[in-house]
């Protein structure tokens, strides 16, 4: 009997033993955070979307030049109207660190029309994106950077990456900025508080350049088409969670979720429930197929293939569900010729045992 002691034994270990797990996972969810990997610099957008406002925050510096004649300033001092300002070469608006400056784009002709587009984000490896929807047709994006210890400036903060955005116009651009000072100086943009201007961009350089802050940048944009994010991107790892009431995480699903285990499809695919947080950390080859927000659903879709070294969720802190293969899933789900040539040997061990026991 001691063949079955042992394999008993040996497939006792094997069970308890998780491995990295190819998974294909699908969900829609109403905010991800996903850790970008790989060894380049990748776009954040697909494409360049249209949008019909646009609030940037945490920035540090906008720059532009008015076309001749094309700039108009919002009367100060409680009268209202716009007043034409005399405008030559470029204007450049700096923003505080603290608290964050930001700076909004409408279009002042068209309340439902697209103000513009924004492009040219690139994101770096170890940088952290948070997609969410913050509204029904509202896209909010956190950027932050991964800060690096050997990268300390003088005020004690981890520095982290830069963004630099552009914004170009599909006409006249009304923009409003927060916590920020203008050179050079107008009338009417006195202080920090609300510089507002509606401007024509000079047809020689059509767009907005903007800059971050090196810790974070936020954008939030309205806009009627879908946005695709991080096409083929690689990422390490991806987190499906939300702030809830009293701070405290609650799940970002939107409906069940699915994970499928790849090349073990025998397996019974996992799915998860609208209360669970899924996690997946140390992804390898983790390639984003799909990361979409619809502008009507109020809902991000996203579909992603990795090897993870570690996959679970949970509905309560402290109360987590592996759903990592084992080593016995991958021997039992994959080569089935191992199985059977392990049966065999433990059938043929097992017949020899009891052949030995009754022997004269």
């Amino acid at each position: 009997m001691l063949p079955t002691v042992v394999v008993g034994a040996v497939a006792l270990a094997l069970d308890r033993w998780r491995v990295p797990t190819p998974i294909q996972v699908s969900l829609l969810v109403d905010r991800v955070d996903l850790r970008l990997a790989g060894t380049a610099d990748v776009p954040l957008l697909a494409a360049a979307p249209a949008f019909r406002w646009l609030e940037i925050e945490s920035f540090s510096r906008v720059a532009f030049t008015p076309a001749d004649g094309g700039l108009e300033i919002a009367r100060s001092g409680g009268s209202a109207g716009w007043a034409h300002a005399p405008a030559s070469g470029q204007i450049v608006l700096l923003g505080q660190a603290a608290p964050a400056a930001t700076v909004t784009f409408t279009n002042p002709d068209r309340e439902q029309g697209a103000a513009g587009r924004i492009t040219d984000i690139k994101v770096a490896p170890g940088a952290l994106l948070i997609a969410e929807q913050s509204g029904p047709g509202v896209l909010k994006l956190t950027l932050q950077g991964q800060r690096l210890n050997s990268d300390v400036p003088e005020n004690g903060r981890l520095q982290g990456q830069r963004w630099s955005p552009n914004v170009s116009a599909t006409g006249r651009l009304q923009v409003e900025a927060k916590h920020a000072s203008a050179m050079p100086q107008r009338e009417g943009w006195s202080g920090t508080n609300p510089i507002r201007f509606r401007v024509a961009l000079h047809p020689a350089d059509p767009v907005v350049q903007i800059e971050s802050l090196p810790e974070e940048l936020k954008l939030e944009l309205a806009k009627d088409l879908p946005v695709d994010l991080l096409p083929a991107t690689q990422v390490s790892a991806i987190r499906v969670a939300q702030e809830g009431d009293g701070g405290k995480l609650k799940s970002a699903l939107r409906g069940e979720g699915a994970m499928t285990y790849l090349g073990y499809e025998a397996k019974e695919k996992v799915r998860f429930q609208e209360q669970e947080r899924p996690v997946f950390e140390g992804l390898k080859g983790a390639e984003i197929t799909k990361l979409r927000i619809g502008p009507r659903s109020g809902a991000i879709e996203l579909a992603f293939t990795a090897e993870a070294t570690r996959v679970w969720s949970e509905t309560t802190p402290h109360n987590e569900k592996d759903h990592r293969l084992t080593a016995l899933d991958k021997l039992w789900y994959g080569s089935k010729t191992a199985i059977i040539f392990a049966i065999c040997a433990w059938v043929l061990s097992f017949l020899f045992g009891v052949y030995k026991l009754y022997q004269p």
